[in-house]
């Protein structure tokens, strides 16, 4: 079981036939693998994410979820879940329970297993202590680990980070790394936009850079090589 793009290429403007955001991209992410994608600003990263998630159709070619098209079917859309880059996942005048219990309940008929699934994903990833504050209240950190827990609600088999560390201190990325090492053993398949060479070093199985449309895998791991790479891709 994957998400399979197959030969995917996409642009956004119609007058501009031969500017594309993404060419020709093949990829198979799966196996309870943490995949990072490293690029620079504009390089097509969120496009990418969003023809995965089934939110953007691409110019052409095609990407499946376990075999099925997401843009064309509720139900391989909600084996995904998104934690978007910023705090545009929450209301941010209600608590962090409160947030957790109205998204959740969007896909838990029975209220006593999605109270039971709130308390046990909040103590898994150790919120407990400020999930009653307000989301306007909490650090930067403290919001990232609340939007991990609202994604793991619905047990997914694919979790999609849209640049996870931004804006978090160097104790909250150690935190948040290790949670994130965590999600394979839960059988959870990660995909991780990124500009932080270090966090995605820490978590990652494979790492690929996109750049002028185009995606390189990463064959070597070592932060020297991985920057050296970086800079002579993008220049």
């Amino acid at each position: 079981m994957s998400i399979i793009v197959d030969s995917v290429s996409h642009r956004y403007k119609i007058d501009a036939p031969n500017t594309y955001v993404l060419k020709n991209i093949n990829i198979e992410i799966g196996g309870s693998r943490t995949i990072s994608l490293l690029g620079p600003n504009g390089a097509g990263k969120s496009t990418f994410l969003k023809i995965i998630c089934g939110l953007l159709k691409p110019t052409s070619g095609v990407s499946t979820v376990d075999g099925i098209c997401p843009l064309k079917s509720h139900h391989a859309r909600r084996k995904i879940s998104v934690a978007l880059e910023g705090d545009k996942t929450f209301y941010k005048t209600m608590s962090g329970y409160e947030n957790l219990k109205y998204f959740g309940s969007i896909n838990h008929n029975i209220k006593m297993e999605l109270k039971e699934k709130i308390l046990s994903t909040s103590e898994s990833l150790d919120i407990t202590s400020f999930l009653y504050k307000k989301m306007n209240q909490m650090s930067r950190g403290q919001r990232q680990r609340v939007s991990l827990a609202l994604c793991l609600l619905n047990n997914p088999q694919y979790l999609i980070l849209d640049e996870p560390t931004l804006g978090l201190d160097p104790l909250e990325v150690e935190r948040l790394s290790g949670y994130v090492r965590s999600l394979s053993k839960m059988n959870v398949t990660t995909v991780i936009a990124s500009h932080d060479l270090d966090f995605v070093q820490q978590v990652s199985d494979d790492i690929f850079l996109l750049h002028k449309g185009t995606l390189q895998q990463v064959e070597e791991r070592d932060k020297e090589h991985l920057l050296t790479t970086y800079k002579s891709m993008v220049g």
